[in-house]
């Protein structure tokens, strides 16, 4: 990917007539690859790659204000990852890293945790009874915080492709 890395955020609200895409505040730093995930009224990005390369950033949009915020650094860099939130905890998991973090918002505090051994680049992640989901294209692994330990899981589907685009309702 050779194209400009862009700091620009739009919203669309549909509730309202007319519905029509809005820029809000922009990042405080353009990214590609990172992670982002709804928690708690808000949006935090973590990780993705910056014109300098791989990025441990973290960051927090309040929709309310407008605002972004900065946050601790990740342990680690995260590329093409993507986050799931669980609980009180933001999980960060693969990528090109096959890394798996875990985030306090409450205090700002990280914790690196046991990574899948096959690697991702792309494919989504999700909760499922708060265990943690990575489905691959032909394979799929499971997550579980309490014992900190992956396990495979019964394919599910024929084919996942990659998720480019996430939506959150706030």
């Amino acid at each position: 990917d050779t194209g400009k890395l862009s700091p620009l955020v739009q919203s669309l609200d549909v509730s309202k007539e007319g519905e029509k895409w809005e820029t809000q505040a922009p990042m405080l730093r353009a990214l590609k690859g990172y992670c982002v995930v709804h928690f708690a009224n808000k949006l935090y990005v973590f990780g993705g790659e910056g014109s300098d390369g791989p990025s441990k950033a973290s960051m927090v949009y309040d929709p309310l204000w407008n605002a972004w915020e900065t946050l601790g650094d990740m342990p680690g860099v995260c590329v093409s990852g993507d986050a799931v939130a669980i609980n009180d905890k933001i999980y960060i998991v693969g990528g090109e890293q096959r890394k798996c973090f875990s985030y306090s918002p409450t205090n700002d505090v990280w914790i690196e945790l046991v990574g899948p051994e096959n690697g991702f680049h792309g494919f989504p992640v999700t909760m499922w009874k708060d265990k943690i989901l990575l489905i691959q294209k032909t394979d799929t692994y499971e997550y579980d915080p309490q014992s900190d330990a992956w396990s495979p899981r019964e394919r599910l589907g024929k084919m996942c492709r990659p998720l480019w685009c996430k939506t959150f309702f706030l």
